[in-house]
């Protein structure tokens, strides 16, 4: 099982300490609450597609990873990475014309959200990198992101 924390640091806005730890299953509720309080707040609700329970539970269950941000033991961010099947009648490498072959190397940035009261504290960077050094090591070439970041403030 790999390591919890990823990395520490201090948030660049706020100064505040943070943990990156990589999320799992016993995660679930957290993630879950996290979601909802940015469902809430999202001025157009329409924007934010939230995921459910099972579809987190299959990310989790080793169909992909997840990251989080605790600031004072509270998760304050999560991101998302998903491998999706390639035989997915919608899988996004079928819209590009990919091959199944190109497929393999295909991963979803699915979801990431961020409690309002933290959202623009710069957290994107920090987990951009941190999700590209992952999915290179775990032989992924390509990253998808099937919404553009002006819907999820981070």
């Amino acid at each position: 099982m790999e390591e919890s924390i990823i990395e520490h640091g201090k948030l660049p806005k706020s100064r505040e300490p943070f943990e990156l730890r990589h999320l799992d299953m016993k995660n679930i509720n957290e993630i879950i609450q996290l979601q909802e309080v940015v469902k809430q707040a999202v001025a157009q609700s329409n924007a934010l597609q939230p995921l459910s329970k099972e579809e987190f539970k299959n990310i989790l269950s080793g169909n992909g990873f997840m990251i989080g941000i605790y600031v004072k033991e509270n998760l304050i961010a999560f991101r998302a990475m998903l491998i999706p099947p390639i035989d997915d009648p919608e899988h996004l490498g079928s819209d590009a014309g990919l091959t199944d072959e190109a497929k393999r190397s295909m991963m979803y940035s699915e979801i990431s959200s961020c409690i309002p009261n933290f959202a623009g504290m710069a957290c994107r960077p920090r987990w951009e990198r941190l999700l590209w050094k992952k999915s290179i090591s775990l032989a992924f070439g390509m990253l998808q992101q099937p919404l553009p970041h002006s819907t999820f403030p981070v």
